[in-house]
């Protein structure tokens, strides 16, 4: 079984505002359960959780190919690139709207579901002045099992369904996409290199790698995840009520924009501990990248760097529009937290560029 990371509605986390309600408006008891986790000052908590496990299922879990697939589908140029039919396109997007009707009707689901509705009703409408410190807890574990257990069914669900969906050969250039775009992935998924047709000696290794740099990167996500919780907090805070009545989307985004540069202003700390993330977020990455670089042959790291250095040309209009979104962005040097904010940097760093030229790098036993 593959398993990706897709960001589509789950019903619990309609309530938490971490995605896109794309099928269904949040129910009376989502509203009532997000406002209580608000309340209770766990909402960023549960948050957090589930953003993290998302990441790290990205990177860790995932080859890639099928979140890709949802994201770029969209857009005309990517289906024509990667050979996608409409007929298939239809299709994935239709199994979309299945996975979520497995979600919602699932025995575990309805089971958390009907819980938070039991314990809702314990504590009545007053629920913050009602509710126990056990309620109140049971709440928050609540929360999190639905995010874990809605997240995984929804992995399982379309990874069935988009891999019967696409072939062999378009799966195959959606990963070398991935290979061409690594300068614009926050970080490369260990998975992503089994389109250079690893053997099973080199994939036992990346996953030794993976194992091993598992906990260093887990610590980093706390820290950018952490650090993307109190910015929010205090551009919500700077917010206020500003936007309440604003309709006019332009408008909305203008307020917003002043109130995220007057948060930056006014919070030179938060800034310079933003600044200190990247830096060990950027070494991480390189030295993930490098030990991942010396399993490969020389055979293989001809192949992706051909990849990295010459994508179609579909894939290089893509790329030049994430650089161009990312200079203009940088314009106003505005920090925009989140998981996948990121500021890329070389796909491949120079010196080791220049080491593999060279013939200079740890060789590894392809057969072990």
């Amino acid at each position: 079984m593959k398993t990706f990371h897709l960001t589509i509605a789950l019903p619990a986390m309609l309530l938490l505002g971490l995605t896109t309600a794309a099928f269904a408006q949040p129910t009376e008891l989502d509203r009532k359960v997000r406002e209580a986790l608000q309340a209770a000052g766990r909402l960023p908590e549960v948050r957090m959780h589930f953003e993290k496990q998302m990441v790290m299922n990205s990177v860790w879990n995932d080859d890639g190919s099928v979140i890709v697939a949802m994201q770029l589908f969209q857009e005309e140029k990517f289906r024509e690139g990667f050979g996608v039919s409409d007929e298939q396109h239809e299709k994935i997007w239709d199994a979309r709207s299945k996975a979520y009707g497995v979600l919602i009707n699932d025995p575990s689901i309805k089971q958390i579901q009907e819980e938070l509705g039991e314990l809702m009703a314990e504590g009545g409408d007053s629920f913050q002045e009602n509710a126990t410190e056990e309620m109140r807890q049971r709440l928050f574990d609540l929360s999190i099992a639905e995010t874990e257990i809605g997240h995984q069914i929804l992995q399982e669900t379309m990874a069935n369904a988009v891999n019967e969906i696409l072939t062999p050969d378009q799966i195959q250039k959606i990963k070398e996409f991935q290979i061409s775009a690594m300068s614009e992935i926050m970080v490369p998924s260990p998975r992503m290199f089994e389109v250079l047709d690893l053997s099973d000696a080199q994939k036992k290794q990346l996953d030794a790698i993976k194992k091993e740099m598992a906990p260093e990167f887990e610590k980093y996500i706390d820290k950018r995840l952490d650090a993307n919780t109190k910015w929010n907090d205090k551009v919500r805070e700077a917010l206020g009520k500003s936007l309440d009545g604003v309709t006019d989307d332009e408008v909305r985004t203008r307020i917003a924009k002043n109130a995220e540069e007057n948060v930056q202003r006014a919070n030179p700390a938060l800034q310079r501990e933003k600044k200190e993330i990247e830096e060990i977020g950027k070494k991480f990455v390189d030295k993930l990248k490098i030990r991942m670089f010396d399993v490969l042959t020389d055979e293989q790291w001809k192949r992706m760097v051909d990849l990295i250095d010459n994508p179609p040309d579909y894939v290089k209009a893509y790329l030049k529009r994430l650089k161009d979104r990312r200079a203009e962005s940088a314009k106003s040097d505005v920090w925009q937290p989140g998981p996948n904010s990121w500021r890329p940097g070389d796909p491949i760093p120079e010196g080791y560029r220049q080491q593999r030229r060279e013939g200079r790098f740890p060789r590894v036993n392809q057969s072990e």
